[in-house]
């Protein structure tokens, strides 16, 4: 993947990110969205067909250092200037942690004082600093911001396409609608559906566990109805 980089800042006045900027300024002290300074030129001998599908929904790119890995699909990385981004890796989500900080939006589990780890949460994390450390250069090729803040992005190490390796190795669940049991809009890497068919053929890292349910699944088994059979100690 050949890139070029410009210097000179540019601000990405996207009509579709204002609200979700806004609130992501307000809830983190992250950099804002103008201090991104990057623009990319990828060139066609170094990609796939399913690779540039994937580069023609990117929006902007960042290249930083790893600064911390949080869980198995959420890291921070800190650009120019010392300018920190907490990026949300797409197309995957990964066995949740535990996270002791909760607000129960609702939740009927008002007598569990933090959101239990979910079975293969930890493994998850460790089979993403097994890809990627701190201190580690990389880019982001990012498409928007989530609803927390955080850019969702696909992260490469070099030409290692990081999202696409935790999908193979079994870490990544593609997102999906469950009750229409159908992959939703979320993903875009086509190159995903088949590395998660494969990792689950295999049993692969969380599809090897006995009994696992999706991350969603157990956002709304344990965080929301307190069902927290198995958590990870």
């Amino acid at each position: 993947m050949k890139i070029s980089f410009i210097r000179t800042a540019v601000f990405i006045s996207l009509a579709a990110f204002a609200a979700s900027v806004v609130f992501a300024q307000e809830r983190t002290e992250f950099a804002p969205l103008e201090q991104l300074a990057l623009s990319v030129n990828i060139s066609s001998e170094d990609t796939s067909p399913d690779d540039s599908s994937r580069q023609s929904l990117v929006n902007f790119v960042l290249a930083a250092t790893i600064k911390n890995i949080a869980d198995g699909d959420s890291v921070t990385l800190e650009g120019a200037h010392k300018a920190r981004f907490k990026i949300r890796l797409s197309d995957m989500d990964t066995p949740e942690i535990e996270h002791t900080e909760f607000t129960p939006r609702g939740c009927k589990c008002k007598t569990i004082p933090f959101r239990p780890g979910q079975p293969g949460g930890k493994a998850a994390t460790e089979a993403l600093k097994n890809l990627v450390s701190v201190g580690d250069a990389v880019v982001a090729e990012c498409y928007e911001i989530d609803w927390y803040g955080r850019m969702v992005c696909h992260i490469f190490k070099g030409r290692t396409n990081i999202n696409l390796e935790m999908i193979k190795n079994g870490w990544g669940w593609l997102p999906r609608d469950e009750q229409l049991n159908a992959i939703s809009a979320w993903i875009r890497d086509p190159a995903s559906y088949d590395a998660e068919a494969f990792a689950k053929q295999k049993a692969l890292g969380a599809w090897g566990l006995s009994g696992q349910a999706s991350p969603r699944q157990w956002r709304t088994d344990c965080w929301n109805e307190g069902k927290c059979a198995g958590a990870e100690q």
